[in-house]
C-alpha cells in the first residue's frame, strides 16, 4: 500500500501511512490476554497498516478484510466487562430520544440499553444485533432483536425512524461512512442520530491497548472528525459530550499519563507506589469526575 488509500469514511485520497502492525505478536496476545484464538481473522496476512485522511481526521485500519466476523464478539461476550449492563451514555440518551418514535438500536449486545428505555422511559426501543449468542442471550431475558443488516432494512424503512443509537459500534467497522449513509436514509428529517464511541482524543491515545486494534477497532476517531461529520452528510451537530472519567477506567487513566510523564519530565512518576496512591485518591473522592474519560456522547439531527 505505497499509494494513498480512499478514506474509509469520507473517500478523500489525501491520506498518508502512519504505521505498519504485524499480525502474529496480535494474535499471540489475544491468546495470552482472552484465550481466544484470531489467527483465522487476518488469514495469510502478516502486516496491516494504519492510514489517517488530511480532510476529515479519520484513523482508519487497513485491508478492510481484517474486520471483526461475528465470532471474534461471540468469544468476547463471555467477558462480564465486554457488554457493561449501563453506560454513562445510556443514561444521556434517555432524555435525546424521548418523544422521538419509533427507535432503533444498532449493535445493541443483550439489549441492556433497550432494558433500560423501557423500565426507566417507558420508551420502546427496536434493536439489531449480528452476533447470534447475543441475541440468544436478549430472547431469554425476553428481549426480541432482529440480526438483519443496516442495508437490509434500507428498501423497507427508509425515512422510518425518528431516532437512531449505535453505542461503541461505528469504531468497529471497516465502512463507517457506508454506516452514517446508510443511518441518514433510515432517519425520518428531524430525527435524531446518536453515537457514542471511544475518543481518540482521550487517554487511549497514550495507551497500548491491544482492543484499538483490528480486529477488534476498524477505526480511531478524534472529535475533530466527529465534528466534520455534517459537511459529509445530512446531519446537523446537536450536543457534544465527553464522559467523565469512569470507575472502570481509573487504572488505564493512571497508568497511561505517568508513563507519559515519566518519559517526558520526571521518571518516578510511574513508580508502582505513585500510581497506586494516586489510583486510590481517584476511586475514593469524587475528583474523577472532572477528568475526562475514555467515550465521546454526540446527537445529531437528521436534516
Amino acid at each position: 500500500m505505497s499509494h494513498p488509500e480512499e478514506c474509509t469514511l469520507c473517500r478523500s485520497s489525501n491520506t498518508r501511512r502512519v504505521q505498519s502492525f504485524d499480525t502474529a505478536p496480535i494474535v499471540e496476545r489475544w491468546r495470552e490476554l482472552y484465550e481466544v484464538e484470531i489467527a483465522s481473522e487476518f488469514a495469510l496476512l502478516k502486516q496491516f497498516e494504519l492510514w489517517t485522511c488530511g480532510d476529515c481526521g479519520l484513523q482508519f485500519f487497513l485491508p478492510a478484510s481484517i474486520c471483526g466476523s461475528s465470532a471474534v464478539y461471540e468469544r468476547l461476550d463471555r467477558f462480564s466487562w465486554y457488554y457493561l449492563p449501563q453506560k454513562w451514555e445510556h443514561w444521556q440518551a434517555l432524555a435525546d430520544i424521548r418523544g422521538f418514535r419509533p427507535v432503533l438500536e444498532i449493535g445493541c449486545g443483550f439489549g441492556d440499553f433497550i432494558e433500560l428505555a423501557r423500565t426507566k422511559a417507558g420508551i420502546v426501543v427496536d434493536g439489531l444485533e449480528q452476533n447470534l449468542q447475543a441475541i440468544q442471550t436478549a430472547r431469554g431475558r425476553g428481549i426480541v432483536l432482529k440480526a438483519s443488516s443496516l442495508e437490509e432494512m434500507v428498501d423497507s424503512s427508509r425515512a422510518k425512524y425518528g431516532a437512531m443509537c449505535s453505542f461503541h459500534g461505528l469504531e468497529h467497522m471497516a465502512r463507517p461512512g457506508e454506516f452514517l449513509r446508510q443511518c441518514c436514509e433510515l432517519l425520518a428529517p428531524g430525527g435524531r442520530l446518536i453515537l457514542g464511541l471511544p475518543s481518540a482524543d482521550s487517554f487511549l491515545r497514550l495507551e497500548s491497548n491491544i482492543l484499538d486494534l483490528p480486529p477488534h477497532h476498524m477505526s480511531r476517531w478524534p472529535l475533530r472528525t466527529i465534528q466534520f461529520l455534517p459537511h459529509l452528510f445530512p446531519l446537523r451537530l446537536l450536543r457534544l459530550a465527553v464522559e467523565p472519567l469512569a470507575e472502570i477506567h481509573v487504572s488505564g487513566y493512571v497508568d497511561a499519563h505517568c508513563r507519559r510523564i515519566a518519559r517526558k519530565l520526571f521518571p518516578l512518576a510511574n513508580h508502582p507506589a505513585l500510581k497506586t496512591r494516586l489510583k486510590k485518591f481517584l476511586l475514593r473522592t469524587g475528583f474523577r469526575k472532572f477528568l475526562k474519560g475514555m467515550t465521546v456522547y454526540v446527537v445529531f439531527e437528521r436534516t
